[in-house]
């Protein structure tokens, strides 16, 4: 119905949405000794977490790819501006130099799909068989000897709280 259930006091924001994906859905490592960065995203359907995975990379690329070409396009324009108004046979020399370097940064940018990222291993959809979240063995495995701890601790605090109420109620002599 496009609308938050009636139960549901405060319904999340962007702001918790964003949170969400930043944190526990999309991971992205940074190698800098490689170069090599590495996305990861985790979701209940592994079709569509390759999906987002190859999607927020072709974004990036096109975000840098655009940045690039705006950049090179307002540098030229400048450099041309500056030209038209320099009569130094030496500056307009390094002027053309520094055009043409932009023209070759725009050109790359143009040509290239993968500018800035290059992706050597695009995302795919993974096995169904490998299982990832939640391990349900582990989480027995983990908290049976911690639920046993909490029992004990609540035992031993049962036990103490007992022996305080009857020296409380004893009578003092």
């Amino acid at each position: 119905a496009g609308r938050w259930k009636a139960d549901v006091k405060s319904p999340p924001t962007m702001d918790d949405a964003w949170a969400m994906f930043d944190g526990g859905i999309r991971r992205v490592n940074d190698d800098p000794k490689t170069r090599v960065i590495t996305l990861d995203v985790t979701w209940k359907d592994r079709n569509q977490a390759a999906g987002w995975a190859n999607e927020l990379v072709r974004l990036a690329n096109e975000e840098l790819r655009q940045r690039a070409l705006r950049e090179s396009s307002t540098s030229i324009t400048s450099l041309e501006d500056q030209l038209a108004h320099t009569d130094s046979v030496e500056l307009r020399q390094s002027i053309s130099k520094l055009m043409e370097a932009q023209l070759n940064r725009s050109v790359l940018a143009k040509s290239r799909t993968d500018y800035a990222l290059t992706v050597l291993d695009p995302a795919v959809v993974p096995d169904a068989r490998r299982f990832v979240a939640p391990r349900r063995f582990l989480m027995t495995v983990i908290s049976l000897p911690l639920a046993l701890f909490v029992a004990a601790c609540a035992v031993l605090l049962m036990q103490l709280a007992s022996e305080l109420a009857v020296q409380l109620r004893a009578p003092r002599t």
